[in-house]
């Protein structure tokens, strides 16, 4: 299994639920990508989160409110922070990476904007949703490192002593996070491979499943 990552903006529809949020759905999904205020501007911590009392991390109140909308169904436990920025106008950024036992989801990734106060500003983002499969690999690393050589030298024909491959790493991979898809969910071992002597311009991302 390989994968060409490429720009993919799924489309998608608006829905006001009464709240004071709009929200937009993936139409080949169904699910909740966007979600926001419905003046286009900022809902109040007050009315996003339903109480008074100042969150002590807003970005995770927001998500723990929020996240199953998109899928999440425990947030603390499926979100991992990834990066957090501090615009100059006193937003805060902060992107998430969704997890599953511990395993990383390829795409599945969630930004919540908000400020210190917990004001929400937007949530966006495509997860993997009800998540169920076994997260021990049926194959080796070194052996999905070899397989992933080798597919490379056939490609370029070359043999696989032209290029090296990083350490594998467990991902969990949902083509439909990507691209229109109803392929199962997998556990993959994810690898960067590359020229083992920088003479040819090769950077592939590879997948083996």
């Amino acid at each position: 299994l390989t994968v060409t990552l490429s720009g993919f903006q799924p489309s998608s529809v608006s829905a006001q639920g009464g709240d004071g949020i709009e929200r937009q759905v993936n139409v080949q999904s169904g699910r909740v990508s966007f979600i926001g205020p419905e003046n286009g501007r900022v809902l109040s911590a007050s009315r996003a989160l339903g109480t008074s009392i100042r969150p002590q991390d807003p970005a995770m109140a927001l998500a723990n409110r929020y996240a199953p909308e998109f899928g999440i169904k425990n947030p603390a436990r499926e979100l991992s922070e990834m990066k957090t920025s501090h615009p100059e106008d006193g937003r805060v950024i902060v992107r998430y990476q969704q997890n599953y036992q511990g395993v990383p989801v390829m795409g599945g990734e969630l930004i919540v904007n908000t400020n210190e106060n917990g004001d929400l500003y937007s949530m966006s983002g495509e997860v993997s949703p009800d998540l169920s499969l076994q997260i021990q690999p049926e194959v080796a690393s070194e052996q999905a490192r070899d397989s992933a050589l080798q597919a490379a030298a056939k490609w370029y024909q070359k043999s696989p002593a032209d290029f090296v491959a990083s350490e594998p790493e467990l991902w969990i991979f949902d083509e439909s996070l990507l691209q229109p898809s109803t392929r199962p969910v997998e556990l993959v071992w994810r690898m960067e491979v590359t020229s083992a002597d920088n003479n040819m311009p090769v950077r592939e991302l590879v997948l083996v499943n």
